[in-house]
């Protein structure tokens, strides 16, 4: 079965999201490095001089790299001598599904395990899980929309050559300016489109642009 898994032992991580509430840590690959692991990890919610300060203070890691995409938005790399669950998890023939996300001091897993009250009872403390939630019926479709969460954050919005046609157009001929250089009935003229064809496809090309940005720089 897939089972969601929550619990409150993951290391600096949960350390970070407990002092900053606002902060949320996608943990997006582990790598195993010589002696140390590295991993890589979309952090939001802080600006890079909370992050920084907060990771130079961890005696675990080594070393590591902040790459901000936005005042708010950071991949980090992370050379770090903490002890990582997921072996733990595999030699007990549990096995994630995606990588955990930790928010408010609480890591997200999502696992499929044959057992699931013989793995974490074993492996975790009673006050350590928060919550083991079974999905039985959990479908292909549903793993990609539990995925998409991460992967629509990288993947630019999905606009059809008529939605950036017009959205070009409209761009270059000052249809977005303040004050506006042309009306809708004009740049449909320009387009040789109908008025309410032009409205609906730069709403719809709007509405891509925005839920994008939001997702990637907020």
């Amino acid at each position: 079965m897939i089972v969601e898994f929550l619990t409150t032992r993951q290391g600096w991580r949960i350390d970070f999201t407990k002092r900053f509430p606002e902060g949320k840590i996608d943990l997006l690959g582990i790598f195993p490095y010589g002696n140390v692991v590295f991993s890589t990890q979309l952090v939001t919610g802080c600006s890079l001089e909370t992050l920084d300060d907060f990771l130079s203070n961890v005696s675990s890691i080594q070393d590591y790299d902040i790459f901000p995409l936005s005042q708010k938005y950071h991949i980090v790399g992370v050379w770090d001598k903490q002890k990582y669950l997921t072996p733990e998890f595999v030699v007990k023939n549990a096995y994630p599904i995606l990588l955990p996300s930790i928010e408010k001091g609480i890591a997200k897993w999502l696992f499929v395990v044959r057992d699931p009250s013989e793995v974490f009872s074993i492996l975790f403390d009673s006050d350590e899980v928060i919550s083991v939630t079974n999905f039985p019926k959990y479908s292909s479709e549903s793993l990609t929309i539990v995925r998409r969460g991460i992967e629509d954050r990288f993947t630019p919005p999905q606009l059809s050559q008529s939605q950036k046609r017009i959205l070009s157009v409209a761009l270059n001929s000052g249809f977005y300016d303040y004050p506006r250089k042309i009306n809708l009935q004009e740049l449909s003229k320009i387009l040789n489109l109908a008025p309410s064809t032009v409205s609906y496809n730069l709403r719809k090309a709007g509405k891509e642009i925005l839920h994008w940005y939001i997702n990637r720089f907020t």
